[in-house]
């Protein structure tokens, strides 16, 4: 607004020069209405009755109409009209007036505006401030969210399953392997990229000896289209391993992937293809090939994995879950004879899941289970204890 434009306002209706150009400044459409310019647009006091902002409305809407300007002000003429009428439905609300005379223009651009009605400017001010700081915590934890963080406990107990006193006597019951701690956070770049930060402590016990370990990684991945994407993952200390993958999505039955690893500079890359097909409506058959010299299994593979759920009826005890609970069951032919494992679900709680299973190799090697129990206990802060018994014995996983 013309710093003139007050004065003028209190001229005589016939001295008023609706083609002045400091009434009707054309700089007026791309200025914005400054902070403490919407009583020097109605020509009002601060302490003006609603009755006195009324009445001058009135009177400036006839004389500033846009179709009294000239042609050739005329779009500067609509853009003084409509902060004119901004600035009566701002002062004419007492809501809105107070949230404008306490906190200016930054007030009103905000979305909350709720139970103000009779608050001092003192407490509109602390109630924005709060408001401020929320929305502050809540863009940083969507521009960047923990997504977990774990603690990993693995003890070993084979020592209570040998077979001669001899070697009972050589080893303890029960030992630490390892200790962990890790942490992993996501952030979204734009709508089709995010990346993700991982980072891990960790202590490994062998042979009576404890080795201190670090371990930090970084992945991105970047969606093209809804059928196809690619992802690249990379540890930054230590040896560097890259991990490249793309996968593109055919129709709603079938999807392959492409996958290449180099796990050292001395090693050539490793290669993986699959294609996955959905052979039923719980059943799903996937064919690999494998190469690489690292690689120490078959080339190739062929798996089927059955998996089916089941919703449990609604509970009305907040302590009983009412979540759904399933069960898989994979069976994979490979060069090596391949392995069959099945696995079940189920939520005890709403914070409580249990999941049990077995797997064995086909042609070699004994029958291997495991119990699982997580429990989450906070957001973001779960707790799991795993139990897995096989060929080494009894080993004991916390975190």
């Amino acid at each position: 607004m013309d710093s003139g434009l007050g004065s003028k306002f209190g001229q005589d209706d016939e001295e008023l020069d609706m083609s002045s150009p400091g009434l009707l400044d054309e700089s007026l459409e791309t200025k914005p209405i400054p902070n403490d310019t919407l009583y020097s647009i109605l020509n009002v006091p601060k302490t003006a009755p609603a009755a006195e902002i009324r009445e001058r409305y009135r009177e400036l809407a006839v004389l500033l109409h846009p179709d009294k300007a000239p042609p050739e002000h005329r779009q500067a003429a609509e853009t003084q009209f409509r902060n004119l009428q901004r600035a009566f439905e701002v002062l004419l609300d007492p809501e809105k007036r107070a949230v404008y005379d306490a906190l200016g223009e930054e007030g009103l651009k905000s979305e909350w505006r709720v139970g103000l009605k009779g608050k001092s400017p003192e407490q509109l001010r602390d109630d924005y401030a709060t408001f401020v700081a929320k929305r502050s915590e809540a863009l940083a934890d969507r521009v960047f969210m923990p997504v977990s963080n774990t603690f990993t406990c693995e003890v070993d107990t084979s020592g209570t399953f040998r077979r001669s006193p001899y070697q009972r006597a050589r080893g303890t019951s029960a030992e630490v392997r390892r200790l962990a701690l890790g942490s992993k956070y996501k952030t979204q770049l734009t709508n089709s990229t995010s990346a993700t930060l991982s980072a891990t402590l960790f202590q490994v016990t062998a042979d009576g000896k404890a080795r201190l370990g670090r371990g930090l990684s970084g992945a991105i991945r970047h969606q093209f289209s809804p059928g196809l994407y690619f992802a690249a993952s990379s540890s930054l200390l230590g040896a560097r391993v890259v991990n490249l993958k793309a996968g593109y999505t055919v129709d709603s039955y079938t999807e392959a992937e492409v996958e290449g690893t180099s796990p050292l500079i001395l090693f050539a890359p490793t290669f993986k293809v699959s294609v996955n097909r959905r052979l039923h409506l719980n059943a799903v058959g996937s064919l690999s090939y494998f190469s690489g010299s690292t690689i120490l299994q078959s080339p190739s593979s062929f798996s089927v994995s059955y998996a089916r759920s089941a919703s449990a009826p609604p509970s009305r005890t907040p302590l009983i879950a009412s979540e759904t609970h399933s069960h898989e069951t994979t069976l994979e032919l490979a060069g090596n004879g391949g392995s069959v494992s099945t696995g079940y679900t189920i939520p005890l709680t709403r914070a409580l899941t249990m999941q049990t299973g077995a797997s064995k190799p086909l042609l070699t090697g004994e029958l291997n289970l495991f119990l699982k129990a997580d429990l989450r206990l906070a957001r973001g802060l779960v707790f799991t204890c795993a139990t897995f018994i096989g060929t080494g014995g009894l080993h004991l996983h916390l975190g």
